[in-house]
């Protein structure tokens, strides 16, 4: 996981929700899978503690990178911190 330019590592916990990218409404709760360009809500889990912001407050903070191995998996902005 990439937040602005420092990278921590992290793993997927949940696909809560694929979400409708014109309109933002929960299209299938609780998914298995995402395919190319859907838009969902993801929850992930880093290991340590790390410096992130609500993209609604600090936008180049709340940008998020997911990557495994070289190539990038998604993209995403930061909704909720737990």
């Amino acid at each position: 996981m990439y937040i602005n330019t420092s990278r921590c590592p992290g793993i997927i916990r949940r696909i809560s929700a694929i979400i409708d990218k014109t309109t933002g409404e929960v299209i299938k709760k609780n998914p298995k899978c995402i395919r190319d360009h859907e838009y969902s809500l993801v929850e992930v889990a880093i290991d340590k503690e790390h410096c992130m912001e609500l993209y609604s407050n600090f936008k180049s903070f709340g940008r998020v990178v997911i990557r495994e191995k070289m190539s990038t998996l998604g993209v995403g902005k930061i909704v909720r911190i737990c």
